[in-house]
């Protein structure tokens, strides 16, 4: 899946895949704030999205058991003092599977 927003409100995406990992990439700029990001309802990692210029954050889990499992992100409802905002902007996640 590519692209999604949460800009107010408490929406979350729960993405389901098939692999042993996965490569998020967050959209990052002067608006964002934090992102809450879980793989099968494990624990929250938050994700500090403000930057001064836009750009990408990239989260990496490569520990998973080869199997079925489920992305989820949501946002914090929090930001950096600097930034204009607080909107969570997933851009794309990239599934690994080890042969």
């Amino acid at each position: 899946m590519q692209g999604w927003g949460a800009l107010e409100g408490d929406a979350s995406l729960e993405l389901p895949f098939v692999g042993d990992g996965v490569v998020v990439l967050l959209w990052c700029h002067a608006w964002s704030g934090r992102a809450l990001v879980s793989v099968d309802d494990g624990s929250e990692e938050t994700v500090e999205l403000w930057s001064p210029v836009g750009g990408f954050v990239r989260v990496v889990r490569t520990d998973l058991e080869p199997g079925a499992h489920r992305l989820r992100i949501r946002r914090a409802g929090t930001c950096d003092p600097r930034s204009q905002g607080d909107q969570v902007i997933f851009y794309e996640a990239a599934v690994v599977e080890r042969l």
